[in-house]
């Protein structure tokens, strides 16, 4: 298994980027110190003894999360100080990034000679499970975005959006049952002021997110390559992705109201759905990807349908 290391520094790696997510993760569903270390050698596969620079890079790494966090153990201290006394992690390194390497590595061994501290508490993760079924019609009212959509003609609107799909994302690799939860939706081509009855949807047609084409066709991109190329990549053809179906974090922002509002579910809209519907989303609209900036400029011209003399010039 190959990892990228980037610089000399304790952190600068894939390794440590792995720890230092699952470490306090696992120690929180009440796992012990020596058993994390078991199940995180294999997680990173690094069980064999003769795996070198990366086996060091884990247990240096794992020393000083397990110190700072109140937990080190004996084979983690053991292992990260002969691993620095010895001077096998520095042989590692080519010699211009020795000097700032063995930096690093003094202050950990001085880090690691010093009393441990108490055991810290640590949080259980927060898991996150949407309120809403596959199925479930939302109206969502384009308020959120305040300072960049404010004055536009579509805010203070409602648009219509269909719960596709709710997936689950395990928050660690190796603790699978503990998971948030992610809604994918459908935008349907409608807006209105006031909240609309539910059977409204059945005369409605799903719309993309934007007007832009998301990837060019792929006989398109094969023509523009020289021949010799396109021998190579035929059949690296990419999987599709969607912009008719995106991941939408339903949680509001701290102080403002929710803009989502469950008007009912259809147990059989999956019978309903345009093929190829259900393909990759290509975006997650959360607090730091505006809604409100899409569904304003894609639902702009529907406007027109609510109100025929309205100015839709931006």
């Amino acid at each position: 298994m190959a990892y990228c290391i980037w610089g000399p520094g304790l952190f600068s790696n894939d390794i440590a980027d792995t720890l230092r997510h699952e470490y306090p993760l696992l120690l929180s569903i009440g796992l012990e110190a020596p058993v994390i270390e078991e199940l995180l050698l294999k997680e990173t596969g690094l069980t064999n003894e003769k795996t070198g620079l990366y086996r060091s890079i884990f247990w240096l790494t794992m020393a000083q999360l397990e110190w700072k966090k109140g937990r080190l153990t004996p084979r983690a201290k053991e292992k990260a100080l002969q691993l620095i006394r010895s001077g096998e992690d520095l042989s590692y390194w080519a010699e211009a990034e020795q000097k700032k390497r063995q930096k690093h590595l003094n202050q950990l061994e001085e880090l690691l000679l010093s009393p441990i501290p108490p055991a810290k508490k640590v949080a259980k993760p927060t898991m996150h499970r949407c309120p809403w079924q596959a199925g479930s019609l939302l109206a969502y009212e384009i308020t959120t975005d305040t300072e960049n959509m404010g004055s536009h003609p579509c805010f203070h609107h409602y648009a219509l959006l269909r719960v596709l799909r709710v997936d689950r994302s395990p928050i660690s690799k190796l603790i699978p049952d503990y998971y948030t939860e992610l809604m994918m939706v459908g935008l349907y081509g409608w807006i209105g002021t006031m909240l609309p009855k539910p059977e409204i949807a059945q005369d409605l047609e799903y719309i993309t997110f934007s007007k832009l084409p998301l990837q060019l066709p792929w006989e398109t991109i094969m023509a523009k390559l020289p021949e010799n190329l396109q021998q190579k990549v035929q059949n690296q053809r990419p999987k599709p992705i969607s912009d008719y179906c995106e991941y939408l974090d339903w949680r509001p922002l701290r102080g403002n109201p929710q803009p989502l509002t469950f008007l009912g579910v259809d147990p059989d809209f999956a019978s309903q759905l345009p093929e190829g519907l259900l393909t990759a989303p290509c975006r997650a609209f959360s607090h730091f990807i505006s809604m409100d900036n899409f569904l304003c400029k894609r639902l702009h011209p529907y406007l027109e349908e609510l109100s025929p003399d309205i100015d839709l010039r931006l």
